[in-house]
């Protein structure tokens, strides 16, 4: 039966209980064989499911010369089959596989409201599906009710929804923009505090640290060496008894994260003159160039964590620096500047931060009394910046659920 056989393009404000049958046509999806699929542009699109949707754009990644099913454009992609059952996505022309359908909305309807009531409503869809891989069937498509008023009352709801959508994208976009900004700030905050201008502005200082303050980090080390990567489990230690070796990425900018390790195998003796303190400095020296150079002070560190081979760990002249102070310092925008200089390697893939370098790497390292004052002072406004990132987050997770 046709939209206007069953009334639907009316001017009526009364709301129907339609299945979607009555609203459009479905297309199965047929899957080409992996031979007949390519990434270099030859033929139709090709669309298999919604990781090539990512809320905005749908992405062509693949292509095929011999299509199964070929969908005209205008359709709604719906995934029905695996983890990613029931979700719905605006579609395009071209290919596509045997885990999505494209619903086509009938020319007198407004798509996007069929879009929208069909998405608010497809939990109830999806709950049907059935089996190990869970899947819907066509009927389960076509047999879904959804409430539909008449075609001018479609129009004012969507536009509606857009309006609503619009404010919710412009809040959102402020607030990236804020996040952006802390970035931004946070790093000058630790550019002035390593030359001493944030005393200068907290009035604890008459001027920036001088050329007289500058020292290399060989000679505020008390002890600098890298770690130990025998061949491990693949998981983490599953208990504070049992040995781990960390991974790189335990290491990040201004943060330690030691459940990032692998477990040591029994039959291997561990290292205990590499196990990690609180205390230590550690650096990256090895790895993807984004990764070299990644400095973090351990301010607590589980019990049984051995240093990999792959970072530093520096202990620092108590009498000279402290390491709160040496990690902001390795943290901040000139020094990473300087480390970046140092890293030699042939490609950015594999990159190192040879010691010997590291070593001369020249510091401002003004009085024990003065480091402690920036640490206060930086701590004060880097607590700030915090919580002002935390009710961002807050503002931003509860911007998802208003759609």
């Amino acid at each position: 039966m046709t939209p206007q056989e069953q009334g639907l393009t009316t001017t009526s404000p009364h709301w129907s209980l339609v299945k979607l049958e009555d609203c459009g046509e479905i297309y199965c999806g047929q899957s080409p064989s992996v031979a007949e699929v390519n990434t270099e542009g030859r033929g139709e699109p090709y669309f298999t499911g919604p990781e090539q949707w990512d809320g905005q754009t749908l992405h062509v990644v693949k292509w095929t010369e011999h299509p199964k099913r070929i969908v005209p454009n205008g359709c709604i992609f719906i995934t029905v089959k695996g983890a990613g059952v029931g979700t719905l996505f605006p579609g395009v022309a071209g290919a596509i596989g045997r885990d999505i359908y494209a619903f086509r909305v009938h020319e007198a309807l407004n798509f996007r409201y069929i879009f929208y009531a069909l998405r608010h409503t497809m939990d109830s869809v999806v709950g049907q599906a059935k089996g190990d891989i869970p899947g819907l069937s066509k009927n389960h498509i076509l047999d879904h009710t959804i409430a539909l008023p008449g075609v001018p009352q479609q129009n004012r709801i969507v536009a509606k929804i857009d309006e609503l959508f619009s404010e919710i994208d412009e809040g959102v976009e402020t607030l990236t923009k804020a996040r952006e900004q802390l970035k931004v700030y946070r790093q000058a905050l630790l550019n002035a505090a390593v030359t001493g201008q944030l005393l200068v502005a907290s009035g604890l200082r008459k001027a920036p640290f001088g050329q007289e303050h500058r020292t290399p980090i060989r000679d505020i080390t008390s002890e600098l060496g890298q770690g130990w990567s025998p061949r491990c489990h693949n998981h983490p230690s599953p208990s504070l008894d049992t040995w781990g070796v960390m991974r790189t990425t335990a290491i990040q900018h201004l943060a330690f994260d030691d459940s990032a390790n692998k477990e040591l195998p029994a039959i291997l003796a561990p290292r205990l003159h590499l196990e990690i303190k609180a205390g230590d400095v550690l650096v990256t020296r090895a790895g993807p160039r984004a990764r070299v150079g990644v400095a973090c002070l351990v301010r607590s560190c589980r019990p049984r964590i051995i240093l990999c081979d792959k970072a530093y760990r520096i202990r620092t002249d108590a009498t000279r620096i402290l390491p709160e102070y040496l990690e902001l310092v390795l943290n901040s925008p000139s020094v990473l500047q300087d480390i970046e200089t140092l890293k030699t390697g042939i490609n950015d893939s594999g990159v190192n931060l040879t010691q010997g370098g590291f070593m001369e790497l020249r510091i401002t390292v003004p009085s024990l009394r003065e480091q402690e004052q920036t640490l206060s002072e930086c701590e004060r406004n880097l607590s700030i910046i915090r919580n002002v990132e935390l009710e961002i987050e807050g503002a931003t997770i509860r911007a998802a659920p208003l759609r």
